[in-house]
C-alpha cells in the first residue's frame, strides 16, 4: 500500500499515475481494456484532488482561526510599544509577539502582514531613541562645557578672593547641578573629580 497523505508522496502518486497513462496508451489494447484503464487512472486523480482540496480547506480554515487569535496580541504590543518611553521593554514585548507569530501556522501574506506591523514600530522605536541619543549628546555636551567654564571661574577665585563661604557656597552648588543636570557617564566622573580637587585646594588654601 503506497501512503498519499503527504504532499510529497502525492506528486510522487501524480507522476506514477502519469507514467502509467502515458505507459497504455502506447499498447495495444482491447478498447473496453484501455477504458478501464484510463477510468482507474482517473479515480486516482480524482481522488488525490479531493485530498488535497480537503487538506487546503483544513489549513485555510486553520490559518483564519490562528490569524485571528494573533491579530489582537500583535496589536496590543504594538500599543504597548507606542505608548512606552521603555525601549529595552518595547522591544521585549515586540519580540515576544514575533517569536508567537512564528510558532502559529499561517498564510503567507497573513505572516507578512503581522510581521510588517511590528516591523515598522521597531523602526520608529529605532528613530525615536536615535534622536533622543542625539539630543542628550549634544545636552551633555553643553552642560559639561557650561559646568567645567563654572568650575574653572572657581579655580580662578580661590586664588583671588578671601570670601571663603561664598566659594564654598559656588562649589556646593556646583556640586548639585552636576548631579541634576543631564550628562554623559564621563563627563559627570570628570567633574565630580574636578570637584573634589577644588574642595582640597579650597580647604588647604582656608589652611594657610
Amino acid at each position: 500500500s503506497y501512503e498519499i497523505d503527504s504532499p510529497t508522496n502525492r506528486r510522487k502518486a501524480r507522476e506514477i499515475l502519469i507514467a502509467a497513462q502515458s505507459l497504455f496508451k502506447g499498447l495495444r489494447l482491447k478498447k473496453e481494456h484501455r477504458d478501464e484503464l484510463f477510468a482507474k487512472i482517473q479515480n486516482s486523480f480524482q481522488s488525490l484532488n479531493k485530498r488535497q482540496d480537503e487538506e487546503r480547506a483544513d489549513f485555510d480554515k486553520e490559518c483564519a482561526i490562528n490569524y485571528e487569535k494573533i491579530k489582537p496580541i500583535v496589536q496590543n504590543a504594538i500599543t504597548f510599544a507606542e505608548n512606552s518611553d521603555d525601549y529595552r521593554e518595547s522591544r521585549d514585548t515586540l519580540i515576544a509577539a514575533q517569536n508567537a507569530i512564528k510558532d502559529l501556522k499561517l498564510k503567507k501574506n497573513q505572516r507578512d502582514e503581522l510581521y510588517a506591523d511590528i516591523r515598522k514600530i521597531f523602526n520608529e522605536i529605532n528613530k525615536n531613541q536615535s534622536e533622543e541619543r542625539e539630543g542628550f549628546e549634544k545636552e551633555s555636551t553643553d552642560n559639561y562645557s557650561k559646568l567645567t567654564n563654572k568650575l574653572n571661574e572657581l579655580f580662578m577665585e580661590m586664588n583671588l578672593m578671601n570670601e571663603f563661604g561664598i566659594i564654598r557656597e559656588k562649589l556646593i552648588s556646583l556640586q548639585g547641578e552636576v548631579k541634576l543636570l543631564k550628562l554623559k557617564k564621563e563627563h559627570r566622573n570628570d567633574l565630580f573629580k574636578r570637584i573634589r580637587e577644588a574642595f582640597a585646594l579650597f580647604d588647604k588654601i582656608r589652611k594657610e
